[in-house]
């Protein structure tokens, strides 16, 4: 197993454990995936979205949304 295979697995099983916590849980996940790049995170994500009813990906939508906005007014200001 290559080390990306090892994060996802990990990233995976921790997802079912931090979705238990609500949404606390599910911002933990998404901070975690902030330091990933390229197709690991992209792959986390997939995880991290199928394992969600539709309120909590519309709750990691609009948490996504709000970090995209304060980078930007970060840059902005």
């Amino acid at each position: 197993m290559t080390n990306n295979q090892q994060k996802i697995a990990a990233f995976s099983d921790a997802i079912s454990r931090a979705l238990d916590y609500g949404e606390e849980g599910l911002k933990l996940a998404v901070q975690i995936l902030q330091n990933e790049k390229g197709q690991v995170k992209l792959a986390m994500y997939n995880l991290l979205w199928e394992n969600l009813d539709d309120l909590r990906r519309k709750q990691l939508w609009q948490y996504l949304v709000n970090i995209q906005e304060t980078k930007n007014n970060k840059s902005a200001g």
